[in-house]
């Protein structure tokens, strides 16, 4: 059996590759858009004005969010992350830094082959996020990116959290069971899962 057929087939033995190539992070980030923008709901589903009426009491309010989130949650997941950017945009320095600091995650994480040495010693993977995550903070902190960042994330949550409380999600929900899951899934494993299969009754 030939190394890449080993490989192919997950028999043990066979290393990976040391990182990935431009290519792959491209065609990587590319499927994770895609598979983000199939699992958006409608927008005018999202803000059609029948739907809307105020919360009886605080936990009518929660459960509407707490369903609404399950129903909307990557709708909402590109607002706050358009929110962020346009703070981003607004502010050019900061966006400078943040492309700065993404890009050498980036370098680290998915393009670098040979280990990382500093001060004479080769750091492992664990030191190195550490590193690399203390690094990131103090310069968040010192510079203020992070008070912008922090603000962008409340303002994009707090829109999120009055469509929820607002929007009536009575009969949305019947085909949503598995969705949130699937999401979480993907986002931790970097693949696309299979369609949800469709309980509604």
């Amino acid at each position: 059996m030939s190394p890449a057929a080993s490989d192919a087939s997950g028999v043990p033995g066979v290393a990976p590759p040391a990182s990935a190539t431009t290519g792959e992070i491209v065609s990587r980030g590319y499927d994770s858009i895609r598979f983000a923008l199939e699992k958006r709901r409608p927008w005018a589903e999202m803000s059609d004005p029948s739907a809307f009426s105020m919360p009886e009491s605080a936990s009518d309010a929660v459960g509407r969010i707490w369903k609404n989130w399950r129903h909307f949650c990557v709708n909402y997941g590109m607002i706050i992350v358009a929110v962020v950017a346009v703070r981003l945009i607004l502010n050019p320095s900061y966006l400078v830094l943040f492309c700065l600091l993404l890009s050498g995650w980036t370098y680290l994480y998915y393009v670098r082959t040979d280990p990382v040495v500093a001060f004479g010693m080769t750091l492992n993977e664990t030191e190195l996020l550490l590193i690399t995550s203390l690094v990131s903070v103090v310069v968040a902190l010192v510079t203020g990116l992070e008070s912008l960042i922090q603000s962008a994330l409340l303002l994009g949550i707090g829109i999120t959290l009055l469509h929820g409380a607002f929007r009536v999600p009575d009969n949305l929900f019947l085909d949503d069971q598995e969705a949130p899951s699937d999401l979480l899934a993907f986002l931790g494993s970097g693949r696309t899962p299979s369609p949800p299969v469709s309980s509604r009754v």
